[in-house]
């Protein structure tokens, strides 16, 4: 098979894995295929090196060289990733270092008069928005008074909140418009937030390939264990480096927090359960394992009943405790759980 494949990149044997990895189907080669895939790792993105690591653990495929030729390149493109004001990075003739995310693919140029006509347009909506916002900047959102509308910041007794020490909202959920009365301020309130869908994208783009390789940390601990190289760093001495999979961990944490909305619950799950499985979590751990949980609270409808207990577990391990976490447990986590919770603390 070595042979067949030998002129094959290292982008599109991840894609074949991947596509075996999906379809739970067993991918059989020899030792000289794996050892051509290994000489390719070098100089390739993350957009390939995270889906190839999932794939060999899904497959099963505990070669050690080209795990750890992965894990390592992982390890690089994450290094680089991590130093946004890098402006020349090192090139060197036997290892190219590309940037560890590719720009996606640019979409088709569009025709010259479409261009013209909605470059128009556009200015002409700018045009109108900016009348609107000069005349009268709190015409569009004045507050009409209405005895059949009951605000939702006053109490049972008729009273505002205000009378009783709480502040008032600044936005109106029932008109569902800015409530000038209850702050003076309020017009400094922008009328629209920033907002940039190609860097929402990109950023929720980084964090899946993140988690993928984060997927495939099993399968490297997998070899470490047989290789008699203990990952958790017991009876080890000070100066022996720390594993490769704990260093991707920490390599990964940064980018994986701070791009939570592209990640799959599955892969919330996972990067739960990684960042809580430490014997002693770091005050950065239990921050990453708090957000996790925040996001995955938000999406808990997607989530399914073992996910869910799986990430409660890993919360409950590392000590984090959170009020949107014991309200889920009381209210939205599923009735079956919820039923278990209940013979567990009784």
């Amino acid at each position: 098979m070595a042979g067949e494949y030998k002129d094959a990149t290292f982008a599109a044997v991840a894609e074949i894995l991947g596509a075996f990895a999906e379809l739970g189907t067993p991918f059989e080669a020899s030792v000289d295929f794996w050892l051509s895939v290994t000489a390719k790792v070098p100089g390739n993105s993350i957009r390939h090196l995270a889906p190839m690591l999932r794939a060999l653990r899904d497959l099963k495929v505990l070669e050690p060289a080209l795990l750890e030729a992965v894990a390592q390149e992982l390890l690089l493109r994450l290094e680089d990733a991590l130093q946004p004001d890098m402006t020349t990075p090192e090139v060197t003739p036997d290892r190219p270092r590309p940037a560890p995310f590719p720009a996606p693919p640019r979409l088709p140029q569009l025709l010259g008069n479409q261009v013209e006509g909605a470059a128009k347009d556009v200015a002409g909506q700018a045009e109108e928005s900016q009348a609107l916002v000069t005349t009268d900047p709190n015409a569009l959102f004045q507050v009409e008074a209405d005895d059949a509308i009951i605000d939702e910041d006053e109490d049972s007794d008729g009273k505002a909140e205000g009378s009783t020490g709480r502040t008032r909202r600044w936005y109106n959920a029932v008109t569902r418009k800015l409530d000038l009365s209850a702050d003076p301020d309020a017009s400094q309130v922008p009328f629209y937030a920033p907002f940039n869908a190609d860097d929402a994208y990109r950023r929720n783009l980084r964090g899946f390939r993140v988690a993928q390789a984060l997927e495939g940390l099993e399968a490297l601990r997998a070899v470490s264990a047989a290789s008699g190289q203990a990952t958790s760093g017991g009876g080890e001495s000070s100066d022996s480096p720390q594993p490769l999979d704990l260093r991707l961990l920490d390599a990964a944490q940064p980018l994986v927090a701070s791009a939570l909305q592209g990640l799959t619950p599955a892969q919330l799950t996972v990067a739960a359960e990684l960042y809580a499985g430490s014997e002693v979590p770091s005050n950065t751990d239990l921050a990453t394992v708090k957000a996790i949980l925040r996001e995955s609270l938000r999406r808990m409808s997607n989530f399914s009943l073992d996910e869910i207990r799986r990430l409660n577990a890993a919360c409950e391990s590392c000590g984090a405790e959170d009020p949107y976490l014991s309200r889920a447990q009381k209210r939205r986590f599923p009735k079956a759980l919820r039923k278990e919770l209940r013979i567990q603390t009784a």
